[in-house]
């Protein structure tokens, strides 16, 4: 392993440690590099700043399990980043708890991605345009980050896979609601 991966992952595991006694916002770069026995110009040369080493931590721990995410592997791959967030409890909760959005900076992009991609594939009647595929991906992009963040802030309560099962089962249910709206609006 590089002596730059050593570095990174010190201040990674420094940073993880300190989430367990003090508030995300409170940690300084001091605090970081205090932790892992290191100088601020060491952490400055592979970090611009502490949001960095956060989205590094969830790029290196957690959303490349999401790359090529579409609706034919979408379960596995989902499952597995739950879990994943499941083995280091602890930390996300702290994180997803904070007024920190690197998270969401993160899981939003990824997440439109695949239901952009997804959307793009559907057969929308009268030949509907791209922005109403866009609102459909931004509506479910929202919805189904926004459960799992809460998910994560609230202590992961409920296991992955009936967080997954739930959020399929509202999937056909919107599709449900979404026929008796048309009814309604006839």
């Amino acid at each position: 392993m590089s002596s730059a991966i050593v570095t990174k992952n010190s201040m990674r595991f420094a940073f993880k440690k300190l989430c367990f006694d003090k508030n995300v916002e409170d940690i300084s770069i001091s605090d970081i590099t205090k932790a892992c026995g290191l100088n601020r110009q060491s952490f400055y040369y592979h970090f611009k700043d502490k949001q960095e080493l956060i989205s590094w931590i969830y790029q290196t721990e957690l959303f490349y399990k999401l790359a090529h995410t579409h609706f034919d592997n979408w379960y596995p791959k989902i499952l597995d980043f739950l879990e994943t967030m499941c083995k280091d409890k602890e930390f996300y909760s702290a994180v997803l708890q904070s007024k920190d959005t690197t998270f969401s900076d993160n899981f939003y992009p990824v997440m439109y991605k695949m239901f952009a991609y997804s959307f793009s594939k559907v057969d929308f009647p009268d030949n509907k345009n791209k922005s109403l595929q866009q609102s459909f991906a931004n509506y479910y992009t929202h919805g189904f980050c926004g459960v799992v963040m809460d998910w994560g802030a609230n202590g992961m309560i409920i296991p992955p896979e009936q967080l997954l099962n739930n959020i399929k089962e509202l999937a056909y249910l919107n599709t449900e609601i979404g026929h008796m709206w048309q009814t309604f609006l006839k």
